[in-house]
């Protein structure tokens, strides 16, 4: 049971209120499709000419455009990952949703095969001169705009991965194959809106 007086990530099995995607899509189409079926579908989009695209692709699936609402925001070398990037859904002390942006630090860094080879970005810019802001974390604020809830920036970071919430403070930042699972507590906090 969930304590409803207390600020917290959203837990992992809680209901969804749909599923956060970037156009063009990384997904296969029928993967798409049955999602925008099933559920809404928020798709990050660049342009005009990018959700023109996006919609007369999911029309032609048959998806009603009542299922998908398009977000126009930057799209960066992670775009794909929304998870990892993507705003995190926050229930405050009086049962308010809200999104929260932790800094992103990119997750996919990049070799060459030689040994010693030095990790870089899609870029081959040296991952050392990955400090910056990604582009893909601007899109944080539009994406929750576009649901409708209040943003706020988080002064700590996310390197991307499956961030998991069990809705008590206990986090599962699960590390794929760079090293294991860590295991984390995390207070969430709330300014003002």
């Amino acid at each position: 049971m969930v304590d409803p007086g207390k600020k917290r990530l959203v837990a992992e099995w809680e209901p969804a209120l749909g599923a956060f995607v970037t156009w063009p899509a990384a997904l296969p189409g029928t993967l798409l499709r049955d999602l925008a079926l099933d559920a809404h579908l928020w798709v990050l989009v660049t342009d005009a000419a990018s959700e023109t695209d996006a919609a007369a692709w999911f029309a032609s699936q048959g998806v009603s455009p009542d299922r998908v609402t398009f977000v126009r925001a930057p799209q960066g070398d992670d775009a794909v990952w929304v998870r990892d990037w993507g705003p995190h859904p926050v229930m405050d002390e009086h049962g308010q949703l809200w999104c929260v942006g932790p800094r992103y630090v990119y997750a996919t860094p990049f070799t060459a095969h030689e040994p010693g080879a030095p990790l870089e970005t899609a870029d081959r810019e040296p991952l050392a001169a990955l400090e910056y802001e990604p582009v893909d974390q601007r899109a944080q604020p539009a994406l929750a705009r576009a649901l409708g809830l209040p943003f706020e920036k988080l002064p700590h970071a996310f390197t991307g991965d499956n961030v998991l919430s069990d809705g008590h403070d206990l986090l599962n930042q699960h590390r794929g194959a760079r090293g294991g699972e860590q295991v984390r507590r995390c207070h969430v906090g709330r300014g003002a809106p």
